[in-house]
């Protein structure tokens, strides 16, 4: 077989031409940092690589789901410690109610300062996140967790008669126990009951 000069040369161009797309595609990965610009460059590569783009794209995710419940739960238990510190004040005041010395005076200075720690109580009970969701209200994060009811006056008792009944929106009589103390009731229908 004859191998003649045409064919010689059209080989030759070919060569130069394959080159040169080999030069080209060196030179756009060398501008671009890219080393597969299409996944027909090395499918196998390709492959590889969408599956550590998704892997990285849920790393974080998952980053930005931890910061945002940390930053709920520091909430969270800052909030739990103002009401710990409350109902520990809470209770001395119920311990100082429980004197028998105080006049009416001491009486209904007592029973304005737990009327007004039990409003800080309902705030905190009602604490939102950064969000704007109540943190206290479970799967229904958008609707206020607890509300008070309407303020009931107690009157004053003597150690024989100990109980008054107390009326909120659920209609259902609540049984409510004290000695001498005259305060403002934080009604949450799941009294002591008798």
């Amino acid at each position: 077989m004859r191998v003649s000069t045409t064919q010689i040369y059209t080989q030759g161009v070919e060569a130069f031409q394959q080159q040169q797309v080999k030069l080209a595609k060196l030179q756009q990965q060398i501008s671009t940092g890219v080393k597969i610009t299409k996944p027909s460059d090395d499918p196998a590569a390709s492959s590889r690589i969408l599956q550590m783009e998704q892997t990285i794209s849920l790393n974080l995710q998952y980053q930005v789901n931890i910061d945002l419940a940390q930053a709920r739960l520091e909430v969270e238990e800052t909030s739990m410690a103002s009401v710990e510190n409350l109902v520990f004040r809470l209770r001395e005041l119920v311990i100082q109610g429980n004197n028998g010395s105080l006049d009416t005076n001491g009486q209904q200075a007592l029973s304005q300062e737990i009327d007004e720690r039990l409003g800080e109580l309902l705030a905190l009970a009602n604490t939102r996140d950064n969000n704007g969701d109540y943190l206290f209200a479970g799967y229904q994060s958008m609707n206020q967790p607890f509300t008070r009811c309407r303020p009931v006056r107690l009157p004053t008792w003597s150690t024989t008669a100990t109980r008054a009944s107390v009326r909120c929106k659920s209609a259902k009589p609540a049984r409510w126990r004290s000695t001498t103390l005259v305060t403002t009731s934080f009604c949450s229908c799941k009294a002591i009951r008798r």
